[in-house]
């Protein structure tokens, strides 16, 4: 047997799988746990990929195929087809994200800073409590639907029109909330799950990777900013209904940037608050992840060795 591309996938699959018993197991752990468990499978994926021959084969041996197929239109060959399919998905795939990156584009230079007493207080206290200690610009704009945050050397911290009419309560677990995704660099992390949506346009395994991934990355931020202390679960949630709610209905024409956390996941992340607060000490389970991550990478590395040509 030969180690195929339809060998690889089969495998991403299974790393997946094994990313969702993972995190079953480790459903009562921290929220950033489970985000790290997820990682762990995107870069598995990619391992595998470039391991076993999946993406080398459209990237290297594709345009061989393609020169070929235009010095004799009559060849055909299933490579070619394969190569010609695949860029026209990864095409499809990037231009469904310019809308968006148009509107961050756009807000970057429209917005105007956000105009209410409190509102550098605010930010500085916050950024103290999340450990950020680059400068932050924070705007408003009609155009921002639920709070966004890009930008790595230059961070950004969008805010819908709205919050200049929030009370200041709200305001600092939503600033909190953002900067602490600014501290974990989840912008760079977003970056790398484009890329990998975009690739892997065709594989559903790797879209649920990803969706689990943000949901879990959007939890964690929701769990930092409790531990931070000063705000009762109760009262962070009926935060996020109400901004969630004033989401839920955008104006037409108004595009849904990257980074911006979905109204979807809003009952997720409440249930997940308000049902099962996560323990703070998990060192067993700790370890449990570990292990499991070791398993999930070998398996991408290993398999191809321990294959049987």
């Amino acid at each position: 047997m030969s180690f195929t591309p339809t060998f690889a996938l089969a495998q991403i699959a299974l790393l997946v799988l094994a990313g969702l018993v993972a995190g079953l197991a480790l459903r009562r752990t921290p929220a950033h746990v489970r985000h790290d468990l997820w990682l762990l499978v995107i870069a598995g994926a990619i391992i595998v990929s470039f391991s076993g021959l999946l993406l080398p084969a459209v990237f290297f041996k594709a345009p061989a195929a393609l020169a070929s197929l235009l010095r004799s239109p009559s060849t055909t060959g299933g490579a070619v087809v394969l190569a010609l399919v695949w860029v026209g998905g990864a095409l499809v795939a990037v231009i469904r994200q310019v809308p968006g990156f148009r509107v961050l584009r756009r807000i970057g230079r429209h917005a105007t800073p956000l105009c209410r007493p409190d509102a550098a207080a605010v930010l500085t206290a916050a950024r103290h409590l999340a450990g950020v200690s680059r400068p932050v610009r924070l705007l408003v704009s009609d155009e921002v639907r639920v709070p966004a945050t890009w930008g790595v050397r230059r961070p950004v911290v969008a805010l819908p029109a709205a919050a200049s009419l929030w009370c200041a309560e709200r305001l600092r677990v939503v600033l909190l909330h953002e900067l602490l995704h600014v501290r974990r660099h989840d912008v760079l992390v977003e970056w790398l799950l484009e890329a990998v949506t975009i690739a892997f346009w065709f594989h559903p395994a790797v879209w649920l990777a990803a969706g689990r991934l943000r949901l879990e990355r959007e939890r964690a931020c929701d769990e930092a900013v409790l531990h931070a202390g000063g705000t009762r679960a109760s009262d962070y949630c009926a935060h996020l209904v109400e901004i969630m709610r004033a989401a839920a209905t955008p104006p037409s024409g108004v595009v849904v940037a990257p980074g911006m956390a979905a109204p979807a996941t809003l009952e997720s992340r409440v249930r997940a608050l308000l049902v099962a607060p996560p323990p703070q000490r998990f060192r067993l389970r700790t370890v449990v992840l570990v292990a499991g991550a070791l398993a999930i990478c070998g398996l991408g590395v290993l398999t191809p060795c321990l294959h049987v040509p």
